[in-house]
């Protein structure tokens, strides 16, 4: 019996697949992607899966179609700072697009699901809303883990240097490199640098250093500002600390020059490090290296 495909199921599918690769593809590159730039790269994926209704009988023909469809959707989310970091981004999303292509065309093989049809790359399930959100919202957490489990880049060395801009403001701080650390925001698994309040409060939300000192962070949620608690286990201590998501992280370790996008600054009341105001950094966050010669001040 064949499978009837519906337009608008094939297309919300898609989109939500092609969101989920490159969510995969940006925590395997420790990059943010812009939400504007997800969102146009999904909707060119989603138009993308309508070449399921085209008669391709050529493998060569489908190959160049999906190579250039891939480029396409990694240039709308990434933006472009040249052909390496360019080819990097696509060569990881080709390993994450290979991953789940291969979970796809073994569902489809060893068991035929009904209401599945998978053609040329492209998925369509018959199923209903909360089954298929359930089903993503399970390959993402199961992306998250392998992006857990091959995060590379981590350098040698105790200290560093960390610069954090959020909102426009900006700090530099003494930081300790510390394989210890294994602190990431729960539910979107971003890992998190440690900073002590005195050390950041200058470019804190105003009120936000007040209400940390004084252990209510009831008027900081009410004004608006987007808190995340980050729970943590210490030296038989445990507590949650409050986090915001920084715009940018630049490392410096003697000469070279880290830049991590994906970052959560927790901050805490308590000293931290020699002296008490050395931030505590998870040795995740030393992602993409920068060239000197950039111009970034640490």
């Amino acid at each position: 019996m064949e499978t009837p495909l519906y337009l608008d199921v094939l297309l919300v599918i898609n989109y939500l697949v092609t969101a989920l690769l490159l969510a995969g593809m940006s925590r395997l590159l420790g990059t943010a992607i812009p939400r504007r730039r997800m969102i146009g790269a999904a909707l060119l994926g989603a138009v993308g899966s309508l070449v399921i209704f085209l008669p391709f009988t050529s493998f060569f023909a489908m190959l160049g179609y999906r190579v250039l469809l891939s480029a396409g959707i990694v240039m709308a989310a990434l933006p472009w700072e040249g052909w390496v970091r360019f080819l990097k981004g696509w060569f990881v999303f080709f390993a994450v697009s290979f991953f789940f292509a291969g979970v796809m065309l073994g569902i489809w093989l060893l068991f035929s699901p009904s209401g599945m049809v998978y053609h040329g790359g492209v998925v369509y399930f018959n199923l209903n809303p909360i089954t298929l959100l359930i089903s993503t919202a399970v390959a993402y957490l199961l992306l998250g883990l392998i992006g857990r489990l091959t995060r590379g880049g981590r350098v040698s060395g105790t200290t560093c240097k960390v610069t954090v801009k959020l909102s426009g403001r900006r700090c530099t701080l003494p930081a300790l490199i510390d394989t210890g650390n294994s602190l990431y925001e729960p539910f979107s698994g971003i890992p998190v640098i440690v900073c002590p309040l005195d050390a950041v409060a200058s470019i804190l939300p105003p009120g936000m250093a007040t209400s940390i000192r004084a252990g209510d962070l009831g008027g900081v949620k009410q004004a608006g500002v987007r808190i995340r608690l980050i729970p943590y286990a210490a030296l038989g201590k445990t507590g949650t600390l409050p986090a915001l998501r920084v715009d940018e992280l630049i490392i410096r370790q003697e000469s070279a020059l880290y830049k991590a996008e994906l970052c959560y600054m927790a901050v805490s009341a308590e000293k931290l490090g020699e002296g008490g105001g050395q931030a505590i950094l998870n040795p995740d966050l030393i992602g993409r290296k920068l060239k000197t010669e950039c111009g970034v001040n640490v």
